[in-house]
């Protein structure tokens, strides 16, 4: 995927979460990987009260990282593909994929 592909797309997952409430900002990363390769990444944090979402697209991964305050159902979220994590308070959904994927459903 372009680099101008991949802006778009950042600020296209940026205005639906603003749509949704959430303060957002989009940023472009350079960063180097294992083997020394330079890689171009947009990164889309969005925050909604103590909701936080990371999301960012590269050449060729998708991710995404949704920190909620409380309790989620896990077997849906598994079900759609997630890794959940609980850190006390918290519960962390998140999922990589090769292809582009619809997140928003997941959002409280």
């Amino acid at each position: 995927m372009d680099e101008e592909r991949m802006r778009v797309e950042a600020e296209r997952v940026a205005e639906k979460l603003k749509a949704k409430g959430y303060n957002t900002s989009v940023r472009r990363a350079v960063i180097k990987n294992l083997m020394g390769d330079t890689v171009v990444k947009y990164n889309v944090v969005a925050t909604k009260e103590e909701t936080v979402v990371r999301w960012s697209v590269s050449e060729n991964a998708y991710e995404v990282s949704i920190r909620v305050v409380g309790e989620v159902d896990e077997e849906a979220a598994e079900s759609k593909g997630y890794h959940i994590e609980k850190d006390g308070e918290y519960t962390r959904l998140f999922k990589r994929s090769t292809k582009p994927f619809s997140f928003f459903d997941n959002l409280p």
